[in-house]
Formats: C-alpha cells, structure tokens, sequence
C-alpha cells in the first residue's frame, strides 16, 4: 500500500470518526425523553415508520422526525438527549445556545430571528386542534353543543402557554392562570375551573391523564388554534449552520414524500376522529 493511499485512508477515517462523534443536544421534557427511549429501545429513531405507538406523544413524534430529517440528510450525528422541565424552559436553553434546538416545535410567536434559524413549518396554520377536556363527572359541561354554551363556564390555562391563553380570551372564556400543566390539572379537580384546552390522545376515548387526573373531551366539539409551529436550530451554538442545513434540508424531503403528514396522523395528533367534530372557533 503506498504512502499515499494511507494518507488517503486515514483522512476518510478520522473525518468519519468526526462525524459520527458529532452531538446535536436536544431540549426535552420528562415525557418526551421517557417516551422516546422506550420507543426507539428494539427499533431506531431512523428506522420507525409506523408511529401508531403508545409512545406517540406529539413531541415524542416531533423529536422522531427530527432524528428521521438528520438522517436523509446525511448529517451524521449523536442525538443527545438534556431533560428540562417544560418548554418554556428548553425554549430559554436554546435561545442560549446551551443546547442546539427543542425536541419540540415552537410556535411562530416564541421565535425570535436574532437567535433562531426556522425550518418550513412542521404543524401548518390551523392543524393544531385541541378538544375541551373536563372531569368526567361534570355532566353540564359534557352536554355543551357550542361556543355560546361554553361561555357559561370558566377555564383554567397557563398564561406562559400563549396561544392556548389567547385562544381562550377570544373565545371570551372566563380563565384562570396556572402556573404549569401540573396545577392546571389539580385545579380543575379541585372545581377551581371546569374544563381546559387539550390536544386530543390516542387512547381509545381520547382521555388525558395527569398526575393521576383524568380528564376526558367534550363529546363532538374542538377548538382550533391559529398559527404554525416549527424546528428552529440556535444560532449560538456550535455548527448551527450545518445543522441548520441539513434539518432544512432532511424537513422538505420528509414533507415532500408525506412522511411528516404520516407520522402526525398516525400518531393520533391530526385525529381523524374528530375530523367531522364542530369546530367552535
């Protein structure tokens, strides 16, 4: 073997030893990180094409898709995984650049330019529907058929959840603020509220439950929320622009070949049961 041909094989080594030592850190929650080790444990993020999964949580879905963008895109890396409390908080992380991105999409409003690359929109404006979810045992609310009905009761939200919160005021819901998803659940329970917004689950009935708090949705009813929501890569941190690349890159391939509509209705986020549900607002 010549000299040269070593020099030649060594270079392809250690640029491929590079690569694959690449980290791009993600910012997760509690759930999304459990959820995501327990689905990719016998198949690879990269490898999941049914997303049909108890697992499928929509941020669960969206941080596979990441994974699944990277991947057609050729950008070798390590996925690595930091858990942070809620996404406000993985939001600040990233803005930062403590961290690449969030494994959860950003809605519109929360991306700032200075600090944020943004890939093509991930959920198109209008796909986010969320149902009312209440206590099973509040009868009254169950029974309501439309927007006037469910004026007459009051809502409970985290005001740090901006569309949900604005959606509520337009709707001219009554609502009281919650400091996170656990205490909005426990309020609710406590009758300090009588329903909330929820993305609909997967479960058979489409319950939520939380801190051992069920919830269920209001029979037939969904409010939609206005804007789109999309992957953004931090511009402070380190190859952000490769990154930036290759996820732009890896979205419209995804998006192109209708993987990313795919995943989102298989997994239960654009629910074609409630697909004839009555819109209230």
């Amino acid at each position: 073997m010549t000299r040269v041909t070593c020099l030649m094989l060594f270079i392809v080594f250690f640029c491929n030893m590079k690569a694959s030592a690449r980290e791009t850190i993600i910012a997760t929650n509690n759930l999304i990180y459990d959820s995501f080790v327990q689905w990719t444990k016998l198949t690879p993020c990269e490898q999941i094409s049914n997303f049909n999964s108890p697992y499928a949580n929509r941020g669960t879905v969206e941080l596979i898709i990441i994974c699944q963008a990277l991947d057609v895109a050729g950008y070798k890396t390590q996925l690595k995984l930091q858990k942070y409390p809620n996404y406000e908080r993985a939001l600040v992380q990233a803005k930062s650049g403590k961290v690449h991105m969030s494994a959860e999409t950003l809605w519109e409003e929360d991306i700032e330019d200075e600090y944020f690359y943004k890939t093509p929109a991930i959920i198109q404006n209008g796909e986010f529907e969320k149902g009312v979810y209440t206590l099973a045992k509040n009868v009254d609310v169950l029974a309501v058929k439309s927007l006037a009905e469910l004026q007459a009761f009051s809502a409970v939200m985290p005001k740090i959840w901006k569309t949900d919160w604005q959606t509520l005021q337009a709707m001219t819901i009554k609502t009281s603020s919650a400091p996170n998803k656990v205490n909005m659940f426990r309020m609710i329970e406590a009758q300090r509220g009588d329903f909330t917004l929820l993305e609909f689950s997967h479960a058979q009935d489409m319950s939520n439950e939380f801190v051992g708090i069920r919830l269920i949705p209001v029979p037939y009813l969904k409010v939609g929320l206005q804007g789109a929501r999309y992957f953004v890569v931090s511009k402070q941190s380190t190859d952000a622009k490769a990154l930036y690349a290759a996820l732009n890159r890896g979205v419209l391939h995804l998006r192109t070949t209708g993987v990313i509509t795919k995943a989102l209705t298989q997994s239960g986020f654009i629910n074609e049961r409630v697909r004839n549900w009555q819109k209230i607002f």
